[in-house]
């Protein structure tokens, strides 16, 4: 009795061996099948983090490459702003200088010719002057004449005294009348070359004054020709550089967008993982 009971459990124990394979194998498995499964998931979790990396930075790739290109866009068009207005002030200034040393020129040339006319008018009045004085002396000579003339006349013929004073005062008049006639001639042609001297100052100033006018005419249109050219050559410069520039930030928005659509598609795979 005692030898039976002693050997049933060894009976049992043998029973339930195959059972106890039987759940630590699929207990084995359950454990390998869920490492698995947690391993893909991490591997998975790992993949997307990845993802989202290199999708976050193809964004700030596309924000830097925009904003760079924008940055050097807009650098290169404040300096080509720059260097136009410069270009065109100092065509202005060099136009500005030309115009006033023309102006210059001119005045000096139409001063010069007014002196001139000036000096010979001054010599043709002096000379006029002169001849009205000696016409108004000769005049006086031969009115005093006529008066000792007719003093003479009248005077008793049997007065001898007098009218030997008279005659001889009459010869002196009519001497003196011929000597002033001579210089009246002599002063007349005096003032005659002055009158022509003056004409021709005259008539030489009215053609400087001509030539003048028309070096500050040329020079005005020298000077705003050189403005204008000035400002076509800054005008185009800008517009070539501000094309450029538009093109430049138009292929970086492109690549941008490229970017940003490859960042996109990436997060996108990782949010599926």
């Amino acid at each position: 009795m005692r030898a039976a009971e002693r050997s049933a459990p060894v009976a049992h124990r043998t029973a339930r061996g195959p059972v106890d394979a039987e759940e630590s194998d699929a207990a084995a498995k359950a454990a390998a099948k869920a490492e698995a499964e947690a391993a893909k998931a991490a591997a998975a979790a790992a993949e997307a983090t990845e993802l989202r990396a290199k999708a976050e930075s193809l964004r700030g790739e596309a924000e830097s490459l925009t904003s760079s290109v924008a940055t050097s866009a807009k650098s290169a068009v404040d300096a080509a702003q720059a260097e136009a207005a410069s270009a065109i002030a100092a065509a202005k200034e060099e136009a500005s200088a030309a115009l006033r040393a023309a102006k210059q020129r001119a005045g000096e040339l139409v001063s010069a010719a007014e002196s001139d006319v000036s000096s010979a008018t001054s010599a043709f009045d002096s000379a006029a002057r002169k001849s009205a004085g000696i016409a108004k002396t000769i005049s006086g000579l031969e009115s005093s004449a006529a008066e000792t003339q007719a003093e003479l006349d009248k005077t008793f013929f049997l007065n001898f005294g007098k009218k030997d004073k008279l005659k001889d005062e009459l010869k002196q008049l009519k001497e003196d009348t011929k000597q002033e006639k001579k210089k009246f001639e002599q002063a007349s042609k005096v003032e005659a070359g002055a009158a022509k001297e003056l004409e021709k100052a005259q008539g030489s100033a009215e053609k400087i004054k001509g030539e003048a006018l028309k070096i500050e005419q040329d020079a005005e249109k020298a000077a705003a020709k050189l403005t204008s050219a000035a400002e076509k050559a800054a005008s185009s410069a800008l517009e070539a550089v501000t094309k450029q520039a538009a093109t430049d930030v138009k292929g970086s928005e492109s690549k941008a967008a490229a970017l940003l659509k490859e960042a996109a598609k990436l997060a996108a795979k990782a949010d599926k993982l």
